[in-house]
């Protein structure tokens, strides 16, 4: 199922989009301002991200910047919305890497057709794209990231390969470093994303 992290400070209008979008048989996961959709992005990656570009603290479009400048979150397909349409709005999210701007209020048909054609191109290309992206990885590093993925500790890893722990952790930190990610978990989501699981 079609994963979407939806952000809006409105609660009303959060549930009531949330409800719309599971209609059409979405997965939907929702966050009321930045850091938490920060947090959960950490936690597990969406499909896509459909944003309110107006938020307080972290607004939409220095999110759209933070993920753009994530290795693991970069290629992620990011919708902006906001009643502030204009067309210095849409011109300035569409620079900075959104994939597509809507103004509100809007048609569920047309954000859901917004979506899927967002996400047809993003999977079409995915092929030709994930082989491109992906970091070069030593035979040592590709074997230990099997394991990772596997959820295996790094104790386990150390004694089914035969090798010393320190060994292991200095190269989960090359690997961690190549990929510009910062723990474990963000590393199994992104090997399972790009299709190394």
């Amino acid at each position: 199922m079609t994963r979407l992290l939806l952000i809006d400070n409105d609660p009303l209008y959060l549930e009531l989009l949330r409800d719309i979008l599971e209609g059409y048989g979405f997965e939907v996961v929702c966050a009321q301002d930045g850091s938490t959709a920060l947090s959960q992005l950490a936690q597990q990656i969406p499909d896509l991200i459909l944003c309110e570009a107006v938020l307080p603290g972290i607004d939409g479009y220095t999110l759209l910047d933070t993920v753009r400048q994530t290795p693991a979150y970069a290629q992620l397909p990011m919708l902006l919305v906001s009643v502030r349409g204009g067309v210095n709005n849409r011109v300035m999210a569409l620079r900075r890497g959104a994939d597509a701007f809507l103004t509100k209020p809007f048609e569920p048909e047309e954000l859901v057709a917004h979506i899927q054609a967002i996400l047809r191109r993003v999977n079409h290309s995915s092929t030709e794209k994930s082989t491109q992206s992906l970091p070069r990885f030593t035979p040592m590093e590709e074997e230990i990231l099997k394991h990772l993925i596997l959820g295996k500790s790094n104790k386990v890893i150390a004694e089914q390969m035969g090798i010393a722990r320190r060994t292991v952790e200095g190269h989960i930190r090359f690997i961690l470093m190549k990929t510009g990610l910062h723990n474990r978990t963000e590393l199994t989501h992104w090997a399972l994303k790009v299709g190394l699981g």
